[in-house]
């Protein structure tokens, strides 16, 4: 890599705007404590093939994971959220 000026404008801005979105990302906890971003932040391998390894989340433990977060979400109960499931389930398969 040539030491040239451009060089450094480009590494300055994207340390620029990566600070941007980390700082961005600690407002939603669910992602900050996610791990997928522990793998992304401090990977011990490729990223992408780490990323193979995490356990595809249901539709349930996704909302798990969100909904402390989220006061839109409302109260859910079991029977709503079976019917949800069932109609993404219909529209993606």
């Amino acid at each position: 890599m040539s030491q040239g000026g451009g060089n450094t404008d480009f590494i300055e801005e994207r340390c620029f705007f990566l600070n941007m979105f980390f700082k961005q990302m600690v407002r939603c906890p669910y992602l900050y404590e996610s791990e997928e971003l522990k793998i992304f932040i401090r990977p011990h391998m490729d990223v992408e093939r780490a990323l193979t390894f995490l356990p595809k989340l249901s539709n349930q433990k996704f909302l798990e994971r969100i909904t402390p977060f989220y006061s839109i979400m409302g109260n859910i109960d079991e029977k709503k959220m079976q019917n949800i499931n069932l109609q993404i389930n219909e529209f993606a398969f």
